[in-house]
């Protein structure tokens, strides 16, 4: 059990790999502790390279935009064009390549540094 297991719901912030397309992602997600593993993207060959829970929505969003912007300083993003993601997230996308996945979680993890995370507007604090 983790310190997350008692929120039903919340944020997700994560980094994936698709070696076949040579592609790595920076990504969140929201719902379930399931809803990273069990999205299209893993059923689409992305294979998580790692993954934290990070507080709820905008939490998430705001450490995954950080992280990306910050990507985004250093290398070219858009990898892949729309046709090759099963969801939106093509300009989320950097060639594997270019950038490693120790290099995006560090982004990821400077995010989540960044971001304060709120819990005012969780469910069980009403």
């Amino acid at each position: 059990m983790t310190r997350y297991d008692h929120f039903p719901f919340f944020g997700y912030v994560y980094v994936a790999t698709h070696a076949g397309l040579g592609a790595l992602k920076v990504g969140m997600s929201t719902g379930t502790r399931n809803a990273i593993r069990g999205s299209g993207y893993v059923q689409a060959g992305w294979k998580i390279y790692r993954w934290e829970p990070w507080g709820g929505q905008y939490d998430a969003e705001g450490a995954e935009q950080y992280a990306l912007v910050k990507l985004r300083e250093r290398f070219r993003s858009g990898f892949l064009a729309n046709s090759q993601m099963p969801y939106d997230g093509e300009t989320e996308t950097f060639a594997l390549a270019e950038v490693s996945t120790e290099v995006a979680w560090l982004a990821v993890e400077e995010g989540m540094r960044m971001v304060r995370l709120d819990y005012t507007n969780h469910p069980r604090r009403r």
